[in-house]
Protein backbone atom coordinates (compact mmCIF):
# COMPACT_ATOMS: atom_id res chain seq x y z
CA UNK A 1 0.00 0.00 0.00
CA UNK A 2 1.64 3.52 -0.95
CA UNK A 3 0.80 6.90 1.04
CA UNK A 4 -1.67 7.70 -1.62
CA UNK A 5 -3.88 4.67 -1.28
CA UNK A 6 -3.93 4.65 2.66
CA UNK A 7 -5.56 8.26 1.93
CA UNK A 8 -7.93 7.24 0.25
CA UNK A 9 -8.67 3.61 0.88
CA UNK A 10 -12.02 3.01 2.37
CA UNK A 11 -11.48 -1.64 3.10
CA UNK A 12 -10.74 -1.42 7.18
CA UNK A 13 -8.78 -4.96 6.97
CA UNK A 14 -6.40 -4.19 4.01
CA UNK A 15 -5.76 -0.89 6.18
CA UNK A 16 -5.42 -2.87 9.49
CA UNK A 17 -3.44 -5.53 7.42
CA UNK A 18 -0.64 -2.89 6.53
CA UNK A 19 -0.66 -0.93 10.38
CA UNK A 20 0.16 -5.12 11.39
CA UNK A 21 2.05 -4.72 14.92
CA UNK A 22 2.01 -0.73 14.86
CA UNK A 23 -1.76 -0.88 15.43
CA UNK A 24 -1.91 -1.19 19.36
CA UNK A 25 -4.44 -2.91 21.01
CA UNK A 26 -5.81 0.22 22.39
CA UNK A 27 -5.95 2.01 19.71
CA UNK A 28 -8.31 -0.88 18.41
CA UNK A 29 -10.45 -1.03 20.92
CA UNK A 30 -11.23 2.50 21.04
CA UNK A 31 -11.47 2.49 17.04
CA UNK A 32 -14.40 -0.71 17.60
CA UNK A 33 -15.84 1.32 20.45
CA UNK A 34 -16.42 4.57 17.80
CA UNK A 35 -17.92 2.91 15.37
CA UNK A 36 -20.03 1.25 18.12
CA UNK A 37 -20.97 4.59 19.47
CA UNK A 38 -22.23 5.41 16.08
CA UNK A 39 -24.38 3.17 14.83
CA UNK A 40 -25.89 3.08 18.67
CA UNK A 41 -26.23 7.03 18.27
CA UNK A 42 -27.97 6.88 14.87
CA UNK A 43 -30.93 4.00 16.26
CA UNK A 44 -31.47 6.94 18.86
CA UNK A 45 -33.89 9.34 18.93
CA UNK A 46 -32.15 12.55 19.42
CA UNK A 47 -30.25 13.07 22.95
CA UNK A 48 -31.37 9.98 23.87
CA UNK A 49 -28.83 7.90 23.26
CA UNK A 50 -27.25 5.96 26.22
CA UNK A 51 -24.00 4.27 25.83
CA UNK A 52 -23.40 0.23 25.98
CA UNK A 53 -21.75 -0.91 29.88
CA UNK A 54 -19.97 -3.10 26.76
CA UNK A 55 -18.72 -0.18 25.10
CA UNK A 56 -17.66 1.67 28.52
CA UNK A 57 -15.85 -1.59 29.44
CA UNK A 58 -14.43 -2.18 26.30
CA UNK A 59 -13.04 1.32 27.02
CA UNK A 60 -11.68 0.82 30.43
CA UNK A 61 -9.92 -2.42 28.97
CA UNK A 62 -8.45 -0.32 26.33
CA UNK A 63 -6.72 2.28 29.11
CA UNK A 64 -6.10 -1.19 31.48
CA UNK A 65 -8.52 -0.70 33.75
CA UNK A 66 -10.79 -2.86 33.89
CA UNK A 67 -9.95 -5.46 37.37
CA UNK A 68 -12.79 -7.61 37.74
CA UNK A 69 -12.14 -10.70 35.54
CA UNK A 70 -15.94 -11.62 36.47
CA UNK A 71 -17.11 -7.79 34.87
CA UNK A 72 -15.40 -8.63 32.10
CA UNK A 73 -16.78 -12.36 31.76
CA UNK A 74 -20.14 -11.20 32.09
CA UNK A 75 -19.56 -8.45 29.54
CA UNK A 76 -18.51 -11.71 26.81
CA UNK A 77 -21.50 -13.49 27.24
CA UNK A 78 -23.21 -13.60 24.24
CA UNK A 79 -26.53 -12.15 23.93
CA UNK A 80 -29.61 -14.14 21.90
CA UNK A 81 -30.51 -11.60 18.74
CA UNK A 82 -33.45 -12.09 17.30
CA UNK A 83 -34.26 -11.27 13.34
CA UNK A 84 -32.07 -8.96 11.33
CA UNK A 85 -32.27 -5.46 11.71
CA UNK A 86 -30.12 -2.12 12.49
CA UNK A 87 -31.02 -2.78 16.44
CA UNK A 88 -29.80 -6.20 16.16
CA UNK A 89 -27.05 -5.00 14.10
CA UNK A 90 -26.10 -2.15 16.80
CA UNK A 91 -26.16 -5.10 19.22
CA UNK A 92 -23.69 -7.04 17.46
CA UNK A 93 -21.43 -4.00 16.90
CA UNK A 94 -21.48 -3.72 20.74
CA UNK A 95 -20.94 -6.70 21.80
CA UNK A 96 -18.10 -6.93 19.34
CA UNK A 97 -16.31 -4.43 20.76
CA UNK A 98 -15.13 -6.77 24.18
CA UNK A 99 -13.65 -9.72 21.89
CA UNK A 100 -11.17 -11.33 23.43
CA UNK A 101 -8.88 -10.53 20.17
CA UNK A 102 -8.58 -6.69 19.64
CA UNK A 103 -8.11 -6.97 16.27
CA UNK A 104 -11.42 -8.78 16.02
CA UNK A 105 -13.31 -6.83 17.96
CA UNK A 106 -11.93 -3.83 16.00
CA UNK A 107 -13.24 -5.26 12.47
CA UNK A 108 -16.41 -6.99 13.98
CA UNK A 109 -17.40 -3.67 15.88
CA UNK A 110 -16.92 -1.72 12.61
CA UNK A 111 -18.48 -4.05 10.51
CA UNK A 112 -21.55 -4.50 12.36
CA UNK A 113 -22.18 -0.84 12.61
CA UNK A 114 -21.80 -0.42 8.67
CA UNK A 115 -24.43 -3.10 8.38
CA UNK A 116 -26.60 -1.39 10.73
CA UNK A 117 -26.32 1.69 9.03
CA UNK A 118 -27.37 -0.05 5.83
CA UNK A 119 -30.48 -1.79 7.22
CA UNK A 120 -31.28 1.48 8.97
CA UNK A 121 -31.34 3.08 5.81
CA UNK A 122 -33.71 -0.07 3.72
CA UNK A 123 -35.95 -0.23 6.71
CA UNK A 124 -37.65 3.52 5.42
CA UNK A 125 -40.38 2.86 3.34
CA UNK A 126 -39.59 2.51 0.06
CA UNK A 127 -41.44 1.66 -2.99
CA UNK A 128 -39.99 -1.61 -3.99
CA UNK A 129 -37.60 -4.00 -3.07
CA UNK A 130 -34.55 -2.31 -5.77
CA UNK A 131 -34.88 0.84 -3.84
CA UNK A 132 -34.12 -0.45 -0.55
CA UNK A 133 -31.62 -2.53 -1.72
CA UNK A 134 -29.69 0.37 -2.95
CA UNK A 135 -30.33 2.61 -0.17
CA UNK A 136 -29.00 -0.46 2.23
CA UNK A 137 -25.73 -0.05 -0.63
CA UNK A 138 -25.49 3.69 -0.18
CA UNK A 139 -25.24 3.65 3.52
CA UNK A 140 -23.40 1.04 4.27
CA UNK A 141 -20.49 2.29 1.42
CA UNK A 142 -20.66 5.54 3.58
CA UNK A 143 -20.35 4.80 6.66
CA UNK A 144 -17.30 2.07 5.95
CA UNK A 145 -16.00 5.78 4.12
CA UNK A 146 -16.69 7.18 7.66
CA UNK A 147 -14.81 4.17 9.44
CA UNK A 148 -11.27 4.70 7.30
CA UNK A 149 -11.81 8.53 8.15
CA UNK A 150 -11.99 7.35 12.18
CA UNK A 151 -9.24 4.77 11.41
CA UNK A 152 -6.65 7.28 10.05
CA UNK A 153 -7.80 9.91 12.91
CA UNK A 154 -6.56 7.19 15.23
CA UNK A 155 -3.42 5.85 13.82
CA UNK A 156 -2.48 8.59 11.58
CA UNK A 157 -0.35 8.46 8.48
CA UNK A 158 1.61 5.03 8.91
CA UNK A 159 3.73 6.86 6.15
CA UNK A 160 5.15 9.81 7.94
CA UNK A 161 6.83 9.30 11.50
CA UNK A 162 5.61 12.48 13.77
CA UNK A 163 7.26 12.66 17.21
CA UNK A 164 5.72 15.74 19.71
CA UNK A 165 9.05 17.44 21.06
CA UNK A 166 8.62 17.20 24.66
CA UNK A 167 8.70 21.27 24.86
CA UNK A 168 5.81 21.15 22.83
CA UNK A 169 4.13 19.08 25.25
CA UNK A 170 3.19 22.61 27.35
CA UNK A 171 1.07 21.88 30.90
CA UNK A 172 -2.01 23.64 28.87
CA UNK A 173 -2.02 21.49 26.15
CA UNK A 174 -1.49 18.24 28.38
CA UNK A 175 -4.33 19.94 30.62
CA UNK A 176 -6.98 20.39 27.18
CA UNK A 177 -6.01 17.12 25.46
CA UNK A 178 -7.03 15.20 28.53
CA UNK A 179 -10.60 17.43 29.32
CA UNK A 180 -11.65 15.91 25.51
CA UNK A 181 -10.41 12.63 26.00
CA UNK A 182 -12.16 12.65 29.12
CA UNK A 183 -15.24 14.29 27.84
CA UNK A 184 -14.81 13.07 24.14
CA UNK A 185 -15.67 15.95 22.83
CA UNK A 186 -12.96 16.86 20.37
CA UNK A 187 -14.28 20.39 19.26
CA UNK A 188 -11.05 22.34 20.88
CA UNK A 189 -8.59 20.57 18.61
CA UNK A 190 -8.08 23.94 16.63
CA UNK A 191 -7.41 25.17 20.19
CA UNK A 192 -4.74 22.42 20.85
CA UNK A 193 -3.43 23.63 17.76
CA UNK A 194 -3.20 26.95 18.83
CA UNK A 195 -1.26 26.14 22.10
CA UNK A 196 1.06 23.51 20.04
CA UNK A 197 1.76 26.49 18.16
CA UNK A 198 2.37 28.96 21.11
CA UNK A 199 5.00 25.99 22.75
CA UNK A 200 7.05 25.76 19.19
CA UNK A 201 4.93 23.29 17.25
CA UNK A 202 5.50 23.95 13.83
CA UNK A 203 5.09 20.23 12.76
CA UNK A 204 2.55 20.81 9.49
CA UNK A 205 1.00 17.28 10.07
CA UNK A 206 0.23 17.63 13.72
CA UNK A 207 -1.18 21.33 13.54
CA UNK A 208 -3.64 20.43 9.86
CA UNK A 209 -4.74 17.46 11.80
CA UNK A 210 -6.04 19.75 14.50
CA UNK A 211 -7.46 22.44 12.39
CA UNK A 212 -9.21 20.04 9.75
CA UNK A 213 -12.85 21.35 10.02
CA UNK A 214 -13.54 17.79 7.99
CA UNK A 215 -11.52 15.35 10.20
CA UNK A 216 -13.51 13.33 12.73
CA UNK A 217 -11.84 13.27 16.27
CA UNK A 218 -12.55 10.73 18.96
CA UNK A 219 -10.70 8.88 21.77
CA UNK A 220 -7.04 7.63 20.13
CA UNK A 221 -6.82 10.52 17.92
CA UNK A 222 -3.31 10.29 16.97
CA UNK A 223 -2.54 14.28 18.10
CA UNK A 224 -4.20 14.22 21.29
CA UNK A 225 -2.39 10.62 22.41
CA UNK A 226 1.36 12.17 21.18
CA UNK A 227 0.09 15.15 23.79
CA UNK A 228 -0.61 12.54 26.52
CA UNK A 229 2.11 10.39 25.87
CA UNK A 230 -0.58 7.30 25.17
CA UNK A 231 0.78 4.67 22.51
Amino acid sequence: MTEAEWLACEDLKQMLDHLGRRASERKLRLFGCSCARRIGAAISAPGEYKVSPRILISERLADDQVRDDAELAEAREEWAVGEYSSDSCTLYSTQATVDTDAFAAALGAAWHAAEGFGMLASEEPRQDRRARTEAFVAARQAEHSAQAGLLRDIFGNPFRSVTLSPSWRASTAVALAAQMYESRDFSAMPILADVLQDAGCDNADILDHCRDADAPHVRGCWVADLVLGKE
